[in-house]
Formats: structure tokens, sequence, C-alpha cells
């Protein structure tokens, strides 16, 4: 069993390349992504303006009158606000193995970069596997800096929060999802460097949803009702959903098309008119 010194130096230099990496996508991808989705709740672009991208197929079922077509089809005709998003399935397992394999490939860094980076001698990488069998039977309280478990964690509690809305899920869903990728990671590769940490699955879940669905998704949603963004709103939109960037650029790499399917309601009061959108992100 290596020193508690020796564990807690481990732990930090992995929590620093993951902040590390997290800041290079977050310069990176600000710089350099464009919107792919369609601005739900705002506008159903009609003729499509080169700013929202091209909806596959718009289906109209409705029992309305011509007032109410004609309303569809005015460009600045605002689209209800109600309205259900099918779950993608599917896109949440691919932004889970994205989310597992991002945290393998930082523990690879570690294993290949020299000892005086990573601060493991050939004999402790040789002894990492017994780490992690003894780490990962005992669960315990950790004594981590307050910025890694009540900053850091519940950060990353609300980007699983916010990835599992953004594919459709329900706000009790994603919770789930959030506790489920919180438990995966205390069990997973943190088990190579100290013990699952009992706070730590309790503080990044709550605390992180709670911010995803009062800070993270009024931001969006905000940024998503202007008719165009400045820099610090693409800025935001990355930092409020990492993963999804990096899952959007894998999906790009590799040619898969997630398809969305949005159900609107038209409210009391208004034209009779129920529309599907019904497109694919490209």
């Amino acid at each position: 069993m290596l020193p508690d010194a020796v564990i807690a130096s481990y732990s930090t230099r992995f929590r620093q390349l993951q902040l590390f990496l997290l800041i290079i996508t977050f310069i990176v991808m600000a710089g350099t992504s464009q919107a792919t989705e369609l601005p739900v709740g705002i506008y159903l672009p009609s003729p499509v303006s080169t700013e929202v991208p091209v909806p596959d197929q718009v289906r109209r079922s409705s029992s309305a009158s011509s007032e109410g077509e004609s309303a569809i089809q005015d460009t600045t005709a605002a689209i209800p606000r109600s309205y259900n998003k099918s779950k993608d399935q599917g896109g949440l397992w691919r932004d889970t193995g994205i989310i597992v394999g991002a945290q393998v490939a930082a523990i690879g860094v570690l294993y290949v970069m020299p000892e005086s980076v990573s601060g493991w001698s050939p004999q402790q990488k040789k002894n990492s596997l017994r780490n992690y069998e003894q780490n990962v039977k005992n669960p315990g309280i950790d004594k981590d800096k307050f910025y890694l478990n009540y900053i850091l964690h519940p950060y990353w509690g609300a980007a699983y929060y916010t990835r599992a809305r953004e594919r459709g899920f329900e706000e009790g869903q994603s919770f789930l999802y959030s506790a489920a990728l919180s438990t995966l990671y205390e069990f997973g590769v943190e088990c190579f460097f100290e013990k699952p940490s009992i706070q730590d699955m309790f503080v990044t879940p709550v605390v992180g949803s709670v911010i995803g669905k009062y800070l993270f998704e009024p931001v969006r949603k905000n940024i998503r009702q202007k008719a165009e963004r400045d820099w610090y709103d693409e800025a935001l939109m990355v930092a409020t959903d990492p993963i999804g960037v990096l899952s959007n650029s894998f999906e790009k790499m590799f040619g898969i098309k997630s398809q969305l399917e949005v159900n609107y309601t038209a409210p009391a009061g208004s034209p009779k008119v129920d529309v599907m959108v019904k497109f694919q992100l490209r």
C-alpha cells in the first residue's frame, strides 16, 4: 500500500490534468464552434436561414384554419414554447463512452509520462492494479482540497446533468444519470489513486443537478433565444456542456447524425396547430 502523501500527490496530478484538458477544450472549442442546433421554442425558419441548421423534414398535422397555417409559414411567427423532445438514448450512450474514454485517456497520459511529470516510479506503475483492488473495496471520506470537492466535482455533476437534458431526458432521469457517472468515476479511474469518496458521490450529482437546473439550463435557454450570438455566448455554451462539444465533434468526425424530434403544442387561445419538427444534427 502506498503512503497517503504519495497517493494524494497522484490524485492531485490526475485532477490537475483533467482541469488542464477542460481548459484546452474550452479555449479551442469556444473559438471554433458554430451553432449546430435549432433554437428550440423561438422560430420555425421558413425560408431556411443560413444561421440555422436545415431541418431534414418538417411535418405538419393540423385541423386548423388558414389563419393557423399562415401563422406557421410566417418567418416571424413565434413557435409556442410548450414542447417535448424525444429521448436520444443512443446519443447518451455515445456521450457516456466519450466520458469514460477521456478518463481512461487521462490515466494513459499520466502512465506514459516520465516520473518527473507523473510522480510515478516504474515500480509504482507496476503496483497500480494492486492499488486499485485495495481501494475499490474500501470507500471512505476523502480530504481533498475544497475546490476539488465542492467546485470541480459539482461542476462535472452539472455537466453530466446537462448532457442528459440535452439528449431529451427528464429532470429526474438526468439526476440519476449524473449520479451514475459520479459513481462510475469514483469506483473507476479514481481507484487507481485513492479510495472512492463517499461525499463526492453525494455532492457531485446533488449539487451538480441543482446547478444544472437553476444555472446552466436558464443560461443556455437565454442564449438560444438570441437572434445572434456573441463570442462569449458560444463560450458559455461550451462551458455549460463541454461533453456535448466533444460528442458533437466525435459525431462529425465519424459521420454520425443524431436525430431529434420536437413536438410543439399551441397554448390555449391560439390557433389550434400542432407542429412536429424532425431534423438531424450534421
